[in-house]
Formats: C-alpha cells, sequence, structure tokens
C-alpha cells in the first residue's frame, strides 16, 4: 500500500487528492515536513477531518 501511495503522489503531485488518498487508506498518522519541521497528524485529532465550509452550510442546512 505504501508503494502505491507514494505513486499516487508522485503521479499526481498537484492535483490535491493527497489528502484524501491517505485518509482513504486509514493512515493512523500523517506526517509532513516543511521547512525542516515535521508537522504529525494524529488519527483521533480533531484536524483529521476535514469540515465542511461554513458557507456550504448556510446554503444547505441539510449538510
Amino acid at each position: 500500500m505504501s508503494f502505491i501511495l507514494d505513486e499516487r503522489n508522485r503521479e499526481f503531485a498537484l492535483e490535491g487528492q493527497r489528502w484524501f488518498d491517505l485518509r482513504r487508506a486509514n493512515q493512523k498518522e500523517i506526517k509532513h515536513t516543511l521547512s525542516g519541521v515535521e508537522y504529525i497528524l494524529q488519527k483521533n485529532d480533531v484536524r483529521y477531518t476535514i469540515e465542511i465550509p461554513t458557507a456550504a452550510k448556510l446554503n444547505n442546512p441539510n449538510l
């Protein structure tokens, strides 16, 4: 699975699908290194799930 995720990362690098691929693969944690600082997002962290934008909630109260 790691090989497939790495291949998809290279193939679709600028299409914005990386986050969804990692979530779909049920990763226990997501790690990113930016400017030499490593950021780790744990599975039960509130930020692990992307919230529905407020504008979308206002447009559709059934969300």
